[in-house]
């Protein structure tokens, strides 16, 4: 496993357990796009898309989460 992909692993299983342990779904974000940024590392993408993708998909779920709180 390059190392790369084991860091975006590594972010992703922090902001699980943060999740797990705050329970308030705002986290799922940050969860959902650090995992996409670990299977766009591991398809060998250029560092910033999966920078880039991170930021969109962990936009994407905290507004929807957010939604979803109302």
């Amino acid at each position: 496993m390059d190392e790369i992909v084991a860091r975006w692993l590594l972010l992703t299983a922090i902001f699980l357990v943060g999740e797990i342990i705050i329970r308030t779904y705002y986290l799922l974000g940050p969860t959902s796009g650090s995992l996409v940024g670990a299977v766009t590392a591991h398809l060998e993408f250029p560092f910033w898309s999966q920078w880039a993708l991170f930021f969109f998909i962990a936009m994407i779920f905290i507004v929807l989460t957010r939604e979803l709180k109302k």
